[in-house]
């Protein structure tokens, strides 16, 4: 099997100096086949969302169709954001976008996807919800891991937990596989929160 890419561009307008940083416009998703010295790649424009892309997935099915799971993020204030859970394909010949989950701010999921097809071609994505990323005291903030799959095209089942960790634990880079028997497995990080002094700890 050839190894492929799926990464994203971020356009930038002007660098303000009141911000400190760049206006990040927008970003698109783009596909191609692993780079190599000396060989130029066609990239395939997947997804130009008025908002950021922050992370993307790729997996190939066994007929060689392409999936990718990525996630948009709107920032809601500075360095929050509420994140929605995106995928494209090209089973069918052309790229289609659908939408799996989140995108509001008591539902806001997608964050750092993994995606894999089980032996029947299905898409599974692990990701994290941070709906409580950024909950404010006295609460304690905290994200939870959670699973999805494709019922059938541009229809998706509710998430499902894999792990709620419980209060002042934040979950990062979720890792999605399965077993001989299509049983899905994830592994990721958790950082605990603590106030003395302030720093996470794996």
């Amino acid at each position: 099997m050839n190894t492929v890419y799926s990464f994203t561009v971020r356009a930038l307008d002007n660098w303000p100096e009141l911000e400190g940083g760049p206006n990040e416009d927008y970003n698109s998703v783009y596909y191609t086949a692993i780079p190599r010295p000396g060989i130029t790649y066609d990239y395939e424009l997947l997804d130009d969302d008025a908002l950021p892309v922050q992370y993307t997935s790729v997996d190939v099915a066994s007929d060689n169709s392409v999936g990718i799971a990525y996630t948009v993020a709107n920032e809601v204030s500075s360095g929050q954001f509420v994140h929605e859970l995106r995928y494209a394909t090209n089973e069918a010949g052309d790229w289609v976008t659908e939408t799996v989950c989140g995108g509001l701010p008591d539902e806001s999921r997608g964050k750092m996807p993994s995606l894999m097809f089980d032996s029947a071609d299905v898409p599974h994505i692990a990701f994290i919800n941070n709906t409580h990323e950024y909950d404010e005291s006295p609460l304690t903030p905290y994200t939870t891991v959670e699973h999805v799959k494709r019922n059938s095209p541009g229809d998706w089942a509710a998430p499902d937990l894999v792990d709620d960790g419980g209060e002042s634990i934040v979950f990062v880079n979720p890792s999605l596989a399965f077993d001989s028997t299509d049983t899905p497995s994830v592994a990721y990080l958790s950082l605990i929160h603590i106030s003395e002094p302030t720093r996470p700890i794996y």
